[in-house]
């Protein structure tokens, strides 16, 4: 029996197509397994978790890789190297001007070089670039607030929190936001927000404990403030308001040398309230009867601008203890002022809303209102003043001076601890 042939399958026009597709697929996944090492994607993964040296090595060796000097950036960010970080971003942006989170990078460190106006830009670009980045939503509200621009910028951090509801960061900025503006209802329900998303947090922790503490409610500080330190015992703020607490509401017998410690301790960091601890230490002394140390304390206060009534009150008492007579008359006299200032301010501001062209109120107002170190408040009023009475170069130059002064602080207006970290 002959054997029989299989026909052979003929070869078509399609089938060949089909293997010559087979052949294309396969050179390319070959040849993107040679190219992928130079993939966005990839070397970011490889650079972002290298050192600060080792990228500095990248940079300098290639210096149009734009994805090192994005990382490189981050951790001169890091080190408070701001200006050098600059140099990294701007290569970056020219490189790829579309990259959404380099620009948001970009605007944090300019910030940080006080460049205010250039920072607000690129945060914009970021949000232009994609409308989902929450980080510089949240930023350009921040920016905001700072400008006097309230109800949008707290409507900017709400949306953030919209977009982002995970990130502790936009409660506990929005809950420090409430504290400035002695809205403690609104600001503990958004703190406790940012404590149950991170309750390893010293400064959310901190935060809150303050809010507590100008509530009234002594109890739920300190238990917000003994889990802050137990975080990190050398916090300043946690450090300065404990102090605070054990000085106004402790009980125990050692309360004033456990206030004296942890006020001195906070003095030598940096703390949102350096003058306002000095006066708590003042107060320690007073009570401790050590009046040398409570007249210096007192007088560190006033370096620091806290120059409140209360100050030169404890100062003329220590002064009268040290037997310096004519310092005590000079302090008596500047609390009596301050004081007749404070119960002034609330008729002088009916009356100037009545008569608006007041010239002497108006003056009177803007002077009390610097001495309160209510510095917006008495520029107003000032140029009201100024208005009706353009020849006073005395009150010119008081309000020139008071000017420069908010505007050298409006430079930076944001404490460093409301700015998130890069991206």
């Amino acid at each position: 029996m002959a054997d029989t042939q299989v026909p052979t399958q003929p070869t078509t026009p399609a089938s060949r197509r089909g293997l010559i597709s087979l052949i294309v697929v396969g050179v390319l996944l070959v040849g993107g397994g040679w190219g992928v090492r130079s993939s966005f994607w990839l070397q970011d993964r490889l650079l972002k978790d290298r050192d600060r040296m080792a990228l500095e090595g990248i940079a300098a060796s290639e210096p149009n890789n734009y994805i090192a000097q994005f990382h490189l950036a981050k951790r001169r960010y890091e080190v408070r190297q701001f200006q050098e970080a600059t140099i990294c971003l701007d290569r970056v942006i020219q490189a790829n001007p579309k990259w959404d989170i380099a620009r948001y990078n970009y605007g944090l460190v300019l910030y940080q070089t006080g460049k205010t106006s250039e920072a607000q830009l690129q945060f914009e670009q970021a949000a232009r670039l994609n409308p989902n980045l929450s980080q510089a939503v949240f930023m350009l509200a921040c920016l905001s607030i700072a400008r006097g621009k309230i109800e949008d910028g707290l409507t900017g951090i709400k949306e953030a929190i919209r977009m982002n509801p995970k990130d502790p960061h936009f409660y506990w900025g929005y809950g420090r936001f409430m504290i400035e503006m002695n809205q403690m209802e609104e600001a503990i329900p958004s703190l406790k927000n940012a404590v149950a998303l991170d309750p390893k947090n010293v400064e959310y922790h901190t935060a809150l404990g303050e809010a507590y503490t100008l509530k009234g409610e002594a109890v739920l500080a300190k238990q917000e403030l003994d889990l802050a330190l137990a975080i990190n015992p050398e916090f300043a703020q946690a450090l300065a308001l404990g102090g605070a607490y054990y000085l106004n509401n402790g009980t125990g017998a050692d309360s004033l040398t456990k206030a004296e410690s942890m006020l001195k301790k906070s003095t030598l960091k940096k703390t949102l309230i350096p003058g306002q601890v000095w006066y708590y230490l003042g107060q320690v002394y007073t009570q401790q009867n050590k009046p040398q140390e409570a007249y210096n304390a007192y007088h560190q206060a006033l370096k620091f601008d806290f120059a409140g009534e209360v100050v030169y009150f404890g100062l003329a008492n220590a002064a009268r203890k040290l037997n310096k007579t004519k310092e005590v008359a000079k302090y008596q006299d500047e609390y009596e002022r301050l004081q007749a200032l404070r119960l002034q301010i609330p008729l002088l501001a009916k009356h100037v809303r009545r008569i608006k062209d007041d010239a002497d109120a108006h003056l009177t107002l803007a002077r009390a209102y610097r001495s309160m170190q209510s510095n917006q408040k008495a520029l107003k009023h000032y140029a009201e003043y100024l208005v009706l009475r353009d020849k006073d170069k005395v009150a010119y130059d008081e309000a020139n001076k008071l000017y420069q002064k908010v505007w050298l602080e409006a430079r930076k207006p944001l404490p460093d601890s409301v700015l998130p970290s890069l991206l």
